[in-house]
């Protein structure tokens, strides 16, 4: 459990290296393809990235599988919610963060990234999977199914990219289809997740770049709506 503390805390902090390349809301500007142009891609390596083409790289021989593998879930958006599409910000998010893994920790990291669904049988293989733009998440009974049998049996569930409380509202509705007797717990700072690897002395947030701007007149630096 330590080990896995530190590791997602670890992927906590280089994710900021891939926060700072994002535009405004929906991923590089909103300039992004049409929705569901990726659902038939595998991998993001396969997609044309927007920015510089990320690096790749080669891990030990007869350890390719042995690594850890950045899985982005596939999912349908929620009908008049709000919150954008599952691959907001692929590839260049995906690969990047997965890069910068390798590059400035000891951690075996597959160069190339995977897309997965909740109802896919391999989900198992993978301890950690992503969510973005959880504001919009919709989970068929199917799903719901899925993700209880995954979290209970040890896999994490990272849930990134909120704007606002109506966001939360969503996910958190949706996640109570998961575990309806259970409720989300802030962890207190003092909390070991937050000393494994540093010495972690504040939760801060960082704003959305126009919230950030704005911010210098209207002194509000979270996503407030």
């Amino acid at each position: 459990m330590r080990k896995l503390a530190s590791v997602v805390l670890i992927f906590a902090l280089v994710a900021v290296i891939v926060v700072a390349q994002r535009g405004s809301r929906g991923g590089y500007g909103g300039r992004g393809p049409r929705r569901g142009y990726y659902e038939d891609y595998r991998t993001p390596r396969e997609i044309t990235q927007h920015g510089h083409e990320t690096p790749t790289w080669t891990n030990a021989p007869g350890f390719g599988k042995d690594v850890f593998t950045f899985v982005r879930v596939k999912r349908a958006r929620a009908p008049y919610s709000y919150g954008g599409p599952w691959d907001t910000d692929t590839p260049d998010s995906d690969l990047n963060l997965s890069y910068r893994l390798q590059q400035l920790t000891s951690i075996g990291v597959d160069p190339n990234g995977l897309f997965l669904r909740l109802t896919d049988e391999e989900l198992a293989d993978y301890p950690f999977i992503y969510m973005v733009e959880p504001g919009s998440l919709y989970l068929t009974e199917e799903e719901t199914v899925a993700l209880r049998h995954y979290l209970l049996n040890g896999g994490f569930l990272m849930l990134d990219d909120f704007w606002g409380d109506s966001e939360w509202a969503g996910m958190a509705g949706q996640m109570k289809k998961v575990f309806p007797d259970r409720n989300f717990v802030e962890l207190p700072l003092d909390h070991p997740l937050y000393r494994c690897v540093f010495d972690i002395k504040s939760k801060d947030q960082i704003p959305a770049v126009e919230i950030g701007t704005a911010s210098e007149t209207t002194h509000i630096t979270w996503e407030p709506f």
